[in-house]
């Protein structure tokens, strides 16, 4: 079984599982080290940092420790269901009607809609970031700033029959547009792009095709969130059962399990990944690819460190090496 890991105690940097490991053949050189220990843009606490939002993800992509092939990815699943806000109600009436309390503030709104590869199941979700939403939470107090999820949805069809994409863009995107809600950007996956393109176009509604599938990145940040308390949202039944049943295989891909479900999950992480973003709440990443001696002028503050990698670099014979670089 995968070790419950504790994002409040990191491993300590002598760790035997950070030690650079090297592998060669007659044609090609591999070396697996920590990021800190190939890079002097970064650090042990950089590691730190990231562990305490995400541990998983941390050691798989700062410290070179592989995932388990299939484990599940939330570590305490029991957190969603106590994170929820049980002051809030599902503010969708039977038959894809807006609730009268459900009502648009000076926000975007970002929307995620996810339809299952069966066509007969499907997530939708709406989302915004909110500097001013207060909550406080027993365990670590008062929170200012969060990522608000106003509703999230599972519809399912009738037996033998496909999702009504019309009944549910009259029903939820139209209502919710004429009711004044800035819809910023809708966004979808591929199985529904093409007529959902169409017909949001002719109304002149912001949107795109988007997958939470293609990576982590949905499903990470609203972990981080979650682990933060930066993110609110209500008990949903069939929300909190499909998330706490989620998998991660091979460390890059979120999945359910067999005969399993997530596609309101995905509207969900989809819609808050968007609004987090247009937040500005993450630093942008680029990646460049530079000399080892233009790394090492760069870390000419920390001469020894910049000595050190130097010297490893000449041993494992490396020429060029791509770093990551904050801005």
């Amino acid at each position: 079984m995968p070790p419950n890991l504790d994002r409040r105690n990191p491993p300590p940097e002598d760790d035997p599982r950070f030690r650079p490991r090297v592998y060669r053949n007659e044609k090609a050189l591999a070396v697996i080290a920590p990021t800190w220990e190939v890079s002097p843009k970064f650090t042990y606490n950089d590691f730190v940092e990231a562990y305490r939002r995400n541990p998983h993800a941390a050691l798989r992509d700062f410290a070179s420790v592989p995932s388990y092939a299939v484990e599940a990815f939330f570590r305490d699943p029991e957190l969603l269901t106590t994170r929820a806000n049980r002051d809030r109600f599902h503010p969708i009436q039977d038959d894809l009607v807006l609730s009268p309390e459900l009502m648009p503030g000076n926000f975007h709104y970002f929307v995620h809609v996810d339809l299952a590869k069966t066509r007969d199941n499907l997530g939708f979700a709406m989302a915004h970031y909110d500097a001013n939403y207060t909550r406080t939470f027993p365990d670590i107090g008062e929170v200012k700033g969060m990522v608000v999820v106003d509703f999230m949805l599972e519809i399912i069809a009738e037996p033998g029959h496909d999702i009504d994409f019309e009944r549910v863009r009259t029903g939820l995107i139209y209502p919710l547009k004429s009711r004044g809600f800035y819809l910023r950007k809708i966004t979808y996956d591929q199985f529904q792009s093409v007529e959902m393109q169409q017909q949001l176009n002719k109304r002149s509604i912001p949107n795109e095709l988007y997958s939470v599938d293609k990576n982590t990145e949905a499903y990470d940040t609203f972990l981080e969130l979650l682990l933060f308390a930066r993110v609110d949202y209500y008990f949903y039944p069939s929300f909190d059962a499909d998330m706490k049943k989620l998998i991660l295989k091979d460390g890059r891909k979120v999945d359910h399990p067999p005969k399993g479900k997530k596609d309101v999950c995905d509207a969900v992480v989809g819609a808050v990944r968007h609004a987090k973003v247009s937040a500005g709440l993450e630093p942008r990443m680029m990646s460049s690819t530079i000399s080892h001696e233009q790394a090492f002028q760069r870390a000419a503050e920390t001469p020894n460190r910049a000595q050190e990698q130097r010297k490893r670099a000449e041993l494992l014979g490396w020429n060029d090496e791509t770093y990551s670089t904050y801005f």
